[in-house]
């Protein structure tokens, strides 16, 4: 592929492997479209999470056979907060949602990684800045 290239009389003829073209031209169109889509505010190419606006915290725990202190305790939230997303005074933040969704399918992965969490939490020497003075 020939371009012509022009500028104050003089012209230049640049020769250019079409798939070269063809593959840059696509990306550098690829791109404008991100950006436009960004800068619009639409959902980008890829993994989008998609959360469920309720959860259905009372059934999760019945699921497990758990109270609600046990629940509560078991995967650290406050008993308060579970007693209020069951009666409905409020719903769980997104972030809860997907905690509560993970538990409901896999409540022993769940436990895993916490216990291996507050395993390493404890076992880690704490920091001088830390440090409480005698």
């Amino acid at each position: 592929m020939n371009f012509v290239r022009s500028f104050r009389g003089w012209r230049k003829t640049i020769s250019v492997e079409s798939e070269i073209v063809s593959l840059v031209g696509s990306r550098i169109l690829r791109s404008v479209h991100q950006v436009r889509t960004y800068a619009q505010g639409e959902a980008m190419e890829g993994f989008v999470a998609r959360v469920p606006e309720q959860v259905d915290v009372k059934a999760i725990r019945a699921k497990l056979k758990l109270s609600q202190e046990g629940f509560a305790r078991r995967f650290g939230f406050s008993l308060a907060a579970i007693r209020d997303w069951e009666q409905s005074r409020r719903q769980p933040e997104q972030a809860a949602r997907v905690l509560l969704l993970v538990i409901d399918h896999a409540p022993d992965i769940v436990d895993e990684v916490l216990t291996s969490v507050m395993s390493y939490l404890t076992a880690r020497p704490s920091s001088p800045s830390h440090r409480t003075r005698a």
